[in-house]
Parts: structure tokens; sequence; C-alpha cells
């Protein structure tokens, strides 16, 4: 593992704080590093949909399973976890007792300071700096090169092309987190719902007579359709022809 500038944060944090939260973006390297750190601590993680159930269904039989504290990895798929967590550490008042991770930060963020607010000791982890990189040799020589590459630890793990790595990245990222965190509909049901309602539209407009004088101000006899610019052209000339013949009719008179 290259080794991390915010280790010396982590650990005066949890000298100082019952619960420490460490946010960040996913795959910035959150759970490899509280692993790393905290190995002597037991390990579970909410993405486990078994965990998760267990976690939602009963949370103080969860909690209990670890009577000396524990790593608990993507604390915001169960918030709800975290206001029985408040009643542990009240209870027991060890510092450093609970580490959290999240990749959420907003909505991780959000749960933990209304439920432990003053309990917990914050971190935002990112992906590798560049003197990060620069201890460890993994730094490349030049400059485009390490822009191109940038920080995200799997990229210096696996043999993984950057632009391969961080094209699946972004879209797994838009599809789950954004989408989960703004109430997005899922762009698959987006699109059929939208074809459904075109081909309504379209079903709609087959079945409707024309209307009368269609050629009035309105393109194919569709009142809600505007005006195309021949009608709009052809009415004035009728209109200016039929104000013609009344003058002469007048005139006549």
């Amino acid at each position: 593992m290259i080794p991390r500038h915010a280790q010396a944060t982590l650990e005066q944090l949890a000298a100082s704080f019952p619960v420490v939260a460490v946010t960040g973006p996913r795959q910035s390297g959150k759970s490899t590093l509280v692993r790393a750190l905290f190995a002597d601590r037991p390990y579970t993680s909410l993405e486990d949909p078994d965990q998760r159930e267990f976690a939602t269904d009963d949370p103080r039989g969860f909690l209990a399973q670890f009577p000396g504290g524990a790593v608990l990895d993507e604390i915001q798929r169960c918030p709800a976890l975290l206001s029985y967590l408040q009643g542990r550490v009240d209870q027991s008042g060890r510092l450093g007792e609970w580490i959290l991770t999240g990749s959420q930060q907003f909505g991780m963020v959000s749960a933990v300071t209304q439920s432990l607010a003053g309990r917990v000791g914050m971190l935002a982890l990112l992906p590798f700096a560049r003197d990060e990189l620069l201890a460890a040799q993994q730094l490349p020589e030049q400059l485009n090169e390490a822009l191109w590459w940038g920080g995200y630890p799997p990229i210096y793990d696996r043999p993984v092309e950057p632009a391969l790595w961080y094209g699946s990245y972004v879209q797994t990222y838009l599809e789950r987190d954004v989408r989960q965190l703004l109430g997005v509909t899922p762009l698959q049901s987006l699109l059929l719902a939208r074809s459904g309602w075109a081909r309504g539209r379209s079903g709609d407009r087959a079945r409707r007579p024309p209307a009368a004088g269609g050629d009035q101000g309105r393109g194919d006899g569709d009142p809600r359709r505007p005006p195309r610019p021949g009608a709009l052209v052809r009415a004035r000339r009728r209109r200016g022809r039929r104000s013609a013949a009344d003058l002469r009719r007048q005139r006549g008179a």
C-alpha cells in the first residue's frame, strides 16, 4: 500500500473521538487505509446485501456483534444505523471505537452530523497526491502523462489503461451515486416512457379528423400545432384580396 499523508490525521482523530468517519469519492482508498490502520478491528461492509439487511432489520443485534467496536464500510447504505450507534457510543465512552467510511459524501455527512454531532471526527480522503506518488516512486515522469493517469489508486495497483478505467468509473458514478442522490429516473425507464408518449401522440393525431379550414393558420388541421409560415402567408393574401374587393364594392355603391 502506498503510504497516505492522511494516516497521521486519522490516528489523531481516533485518539480524540469515539467515532471517526472517512468520506471521499469512490475508489479513493478509504477502505484500504482504514483496514490497514485498524487491522485489529472487525470489518464489515454494508454493500453486502446480507449485512445490510441485518443492519436494517435488527440494528441493535447487528451492533451487538461488535462489543469492542468495528470498521463499518459504506455506512451511507444504512443511515438509520447511526441513531443506534449514538446510544452505543454514549454508553461505552471509549475513543476510536467505531470507524466509518462512506462514498456519498453529501448524504453521509448529513446523516452523521444529525445523529453523531460532537461524537465524530471527520476526514475527507481524496485520491493520491503528487507527493504521495513521488515518495512511492510511482509518479509519471512527464507532466502530461501524470495528468493523464490522475491519482486514483486502482490505476497504480492493477494493469489497466486510464482511459478505460475512468470511462467505467464515470459511467458507474453517474448511474449509481448521482441518480440515488438526486432521485433521477433511470435513463432506460425515461427513454421507454418517452417512446410510449410519442406513440400515443402519433395514434391520437391519426384518429383526429382534420379541422374545418385547416389551411387557415394551422398546419395539417391540428389546432394544437403552431401555424406554418406558408399558411400564414396564404391567409394574409386572402385577407388582402377580400379587403380590396370590399373597397371596390363600396366605391361602386
